[in-house]
């Protein structure tokens, strides 16, 4: 019996621990450990008197060891000690000492019972249940550790969904807004890449060496392209024609599966760095170069293979100075054939005809600083004009041998260096602060020889660095392509104003500070030289950079 109720108090302390917890169980434990080291006696006997008599209770849990033949003697010691009832008292009816008597008979079986029970209790037992119970315990530890654990990991998760969501609403705000190459900084260790939806056509040519100017052989194919190189040796650079096929393929391109349009190299050994190449316009295969040395050659390309040099600034004793210094600014006369202008840094500009033979050049101290870009005028042969870096632009009167200055623009920009290109009534220009300006030809006119009150009728200043290249376009009068030195190549349009329909699509998108003139915006290339239209496809550009040439078309157009 003693062993059954050791059981169950055990029993008892593992529910109490599951409901109670660790701290509840182990304490309940160690009081029935403490009972059980209080009742390590023979015997343990209880009294408790009840209407004179005396009950006795028999240990409900002893330990194994003790003597039970000596706990029955003191038992019954105790029996025939007890104090008999105080007098005139009645002694009890006889259903009462039945009772007594079946009680006695009950205490007997279930101290026999307890005996037998008690052989096979053994304190080892009682070690395993206190092992299970702190088992149990450690488990119900890793448990609560567990859920601990869990439940920083969901809070931690929490977290992250909540600033995901933050994350994922600021980018739904800002979705509209596209990146602005122009203004946004680039990330560091990411690049620009193109996307192809915003083209029709876009094809990079890689070169052997950087290349500082093109041209096009203006025939009926339109497929031959002429450029300079920049060596790093100067006995290495040459002249190149490149044969481009696959051009006309543009339209067909998305339609049908095409190869990329391929470039068949042709090329003449120049002696420097080639800083200009043009083509004549009244023949295209005759091609002139200026060297960084300040030498003009002129090639006759009619045969590809062996190109020759039918002209030489060295060699000509036409030229007045042998060697006038390096130069960037060359072009042929567009309405006369066979006349070529050159500007030099030593503010010189030069006249040649290589095309005559007892014809000699021309020289005029034109500016005060090195000579930036030259150009003739589209529908008169005999006006010419020249920008420098002294921050002016000056337009020459050639109907005579010694051609003379008729009309000076000062201070045009405000940084030295500039470009310029005439077409028809227009003159456009861009200097090294990165402002693209339009002159109107017709005021120019009525002002004197000098002035500085002439306004541009239009000025972009939405570059940030020096502009290398503006050209007109061969067919449209109003558009225009830039090539910025170290951003991008625009695309401008000046027929375009603003409305209230547009202005309300730029202020949805972030778009307010671009120009209306703006059409179109192409980045992914470095140091910028040059960008002209294709004669023959239109709205194709060729720009030149440092790792080659971009030919590509704007969907937009």
């Amino acid at each position: 019996m003693r062993g059954l109720m050791v059981a169950m108090a055990v029993a008892l302390l593992m529910r109490r621990e599951e409901t109670r917890g660790e701290d509840g169980g182990l304490r309940a434990l160690y009081s029935l450990c403490e009972r059980m080291e209080r009742s390590r006696s023979p015997s343990c006997l209880m009294e408790r008197r009840w209407q004179g008599r005396s009950i006795d209770f028999t240990p409900c849990l002893t330990l194994r060891g003790g003597d039970s033949t000596t706990a029955k003697s003191e038992i019954k010691q105790d029996r025939e000690n007890v104090e008999p009832s105080k007098e005139g008292a009645e002694s009890p009816p006889l259903k009462s000492k039945r009772r007594l008597e079946g009680k006695k008979k009950k205490a007997k079986k279930t101290s026999d019972l307890e005996e037998n029970s008690m052989k096979d209790f053994d304190s080892a037992e009682l070690d395993a249940c206190l092992k299970e119970i702190e088992e149990k315990s450690k488990k119900s530890e890793k448990t609560e550790d567990k859920n601990t654990s869990g439940e920083q990991k969901s809070g931690e998760k929490k977290k992250l969904k909540k600033r995901k969501s933050k994350a994922t609403k600021k980018r739904k705000t800002k979705s509209n807004v596209p990146f602005r190459a122009w203004m946004d900084p680039v990330p560091s260790g990411q690049s620009l890449v193109p996307n192809l939806e915003a083209y029709d056509a876009l094809f990079p040519l890689n070169l052997e060496w950087p290349t500082l100017s093109l041209d096009f052989m203006d025939d009926m194919s339109g497929q031959r392209l002429v450029v300079g190189t920049q060596a790093a040796n100067p006995e290495s650079n040459k002249v190149m024609m490149l044969d481009t096929c696959g051009l006309r393929r543009f339209k067909k391109r998305q339609e049908k599966k095409e190869p990329d349009p391929k470039a068949i190299p042709y090329s003449i050994a120049h002696n420097g760095t080639v800083n200009k190449v043009i083509c004549m316009p009244q023949s295209p295969t005759i091609v002139a170069s200026l060297s960084e040395y300040g030498t003009i050659n002129v090639y006759d390309w009619d045969n590809v293979l062996r190109p020759a040099k039918i002209w030489s600034s060295e060699d000509s004793s036409q030229v007045p100075e042998s060697n006038p210094g390096e130069g960037w600014a060359l072009a042929w006369n567009l309405r006369e054939e066979g006349i070529l202008a050159s500007g030099h840094n030593s503010g010189m500009i030069f006249l040649h005809y290589p095309k005559i033979k007892d014809k000699r050049s021309i020289a005029v101290e034109g500016h005060s600083s090195s000579v930036e870009c030259v150009c003739w005028s589209p529908t008169e042969a005999s006006v010419l004009a020249t920008s420098s870096s002294d921050r002016s632009i000056k337009f020459w009167d050639i109907s005579s041998d010694s051609f003379h200055c008729a009309l000076t623009i000062e201070e045009a920009h405000e940084d030295p260096d500039s470009n310029i290109y005439l077409v028809r009534k227009l003159l456009v220009s861009g200097g090294e602060d990165g402002a693209i300006k339009v002159w109107n030809l017709q005021d120019l006119k009525s002002q004197k020889t000098t002035t500085k009150s002439l306004a541009p009728i239009a000025v972009l200043n939405f570059h940030k660095s020096a502009i290398s290249s503006v050209n007109w376009h061969h067919k449209d009068p109003t558009m225009l392509v830039a090539a910025c030195r170290e951003e991008c190549v625009s695309i401008w349009d000046f027929s375009l104003e603003k409305d209230d329909v547009a202005n309300d699509i730029e202020a949805k998108y972030g778009l307010m500070e671009l120009p209306p003139q703006l059409l179109f915006l192409h980045y992914g290339q470095k140091e910028i030289s040059d960008a002209k239209w294709h004669p023959l496809l239109p709205n194709v550009v060729f720009s030149s950079c440092s790792d080659g040439i971009h030919i590509w078309k704007p969907s937009t157009l």
